[in-house]
């Protein structure tokens, strides 16, 4: 299944064959990386009450839960450890969840296209990689990326070392 504009499509990228698509640059190895787009997306950096070196998948999980804006059985979900005190008491994570059907959709339009996907990224990540520069020290100082698109917006925040949140705006260059 493919989402455009709303709309959901199956047959069509089922049945799509490579040569009918327009390739700008030969592409060189079947390795690639994919970036989902924010407005299918969920990702936050929340606080959870565990240590880090006692924190599970299970109290992510559990923790997600309250925040995400669609079921958790839905949806795929991973996380990483942003700041870790030690002997604190609260571990804040970064959570990045997508629904299934829209992975799975890009999935398989890259596989049928006969490139392998080894990882799917939410949008803000890449971008706030690219914009904001490991040299420079932020202390004390927040991010805000605005990414002005052709039929949609997004604002990342970043700061202490990490993205805060990320959310579409319903403005664009149309």
């Amino acid at each position: 299944m493919i989402e455009l504009g709303g709309k959901i499509f199956l047959e069509e990228f089922s049945s799509l064959e490579p040569a009918k698509l327009i390739v700008v640059k030969k592409i060189v190895g079947s390795y690639v990386r994919n970036v989902e787009f924010a407005d299918k997306t969920f990702l936050k950096l929340i606080d959870v009450e565990i240590n880090d070196n006692m924190l599970t998948s299970v109290d992510v999980a559990y923790q997600a839960k309250k925040h995400l804006p669609f079921e958790l059985e839905d949806a795929y979900l991973d996380w990483q450890i942003v700041n870790a005190a030690a002997n604190a008491k609260t571990t804040q994570v970064l959570i990045g969840a997508v629904p299934k059907t829209i992975a799975d959709a890009y999935t398989f339009l890259l596989e049928s296209v006969d490139l392998n996907p080894i990882a799917l990224e939410l949008e803000a990540v890449p971008l706030a990689r690219a914009l904001i520069t490991a040299e420079k020290d932020y202390t004390g100082q927040a991010r805000a990326i605005l990414d002005l698109g052709a039929t949609r917006s997004s604002l990342i925040v970043y700061d202490n070392h990490s993205i805060q949140f990320s959310t579409i705006l319903k403005f664009s260059g149309e």
